[in-house]
């Protein structure tokens, strides 16, 4: 039989390991997903962007065939470039969506809750101080956040790029001008919604974190008085 202290150091060993797997995979999931959220919106600015250089390049080109013509032309070595050209395009349009639109509406929505100053203080505590349960939940509405507000920026430009098109192909981009209106309109109205309840969210985490603070740290002063006042009488 095992030694007592050396079971115990092997349960503990164990535990730490899958602990350690556990945060590994967290985090793994959390990247995979942020890439499939920016290679999303980057193939969606692809489209948009290609529609732009076309219409300056050969004003009355046919769409379906220029891009039937990219895509059947693209060798596998072609496809991995194009590929990282995505991804990274996907970060652009995410900065930019970012940069433009916060100001605009987000930073107003913060506003009804939070001071610019106060939110970032609160948020940093919050990120600090909260369960993995609650982080796990902010992440996803950051992440919702995320994908709606570069919905509404992607879409944005293709609906005014496609009324460029329109003495091209009326049919089919009216259609895309009526469906990318639509996802605007839907996109923003999920990001504003999901934006005031996640920082509704913020408020109401910040105030459970400060009452439970405060009730520890007024436990503290009751059992410290206690123990003067114990050691007064012993005296």
């Amino acid at each position: 039989m095992l030694h007592p202290f050396l079971k115990r150091e092997i349960i503990l060993l164990s535990t730490r390991i899958r602990e350690g797997l556990g945060k590994e995979s967290k985090v793994m999931t959390n990247f995979a997903a942020l890439s499939l959220e920016i290679l999303v919106a980057g193939i969606t600015a692809t489209i948009w962007l290609i529609l732009i250089i076309a219409r300056i390049l050969i004003p009355n080109c046919q769409v379906e065939v220029l891009f039937y013509k990219i895509y059947t032309s693209l060798s596998v070595g072609d496809l991995l470039i194009f590929s990282v050209l995505i991804y990274n395009l996907g970060w652009i349009v995410h900065h930019l969506g970012e940069k433009l639109l916060e100001p605009l509406f987000q930073a107003k929505w913060r506003r009804k809750y939070f001071s610019d100053r106060e939110f970032y203080k609160i948020r940093t505590h919050v990120f600090q101080k909260a369960s993995d349960s609650t982080m796990e939940d902010i992440k996803f509405d950051r992440h919702v956040l995320r994908i709606s507000r570069c919905n509404v920026f992607n879409f944005f430009v293709l609906a005014v790029v496609s009324i460029f098109y329109l003495h091209v192909n009326e049919t089919m981009f009216v259609l895309t001008l009526i469906i990318s209106i639509i996802i605007v309109i839907i996109s923003f109205s999920q990001w504003r919604s999901r934006c005031e309840g996640t920082f509704k969210k913020f408020k109401d985490i910040y105030n459970s974190i400060d009452a439970n603070e405060g009730d520890v740290q007024e436990t503290k002063s009751v059992n410290e008085n206690s123990r003067r006042h114990k050691r007064g009488l012993h005296k």
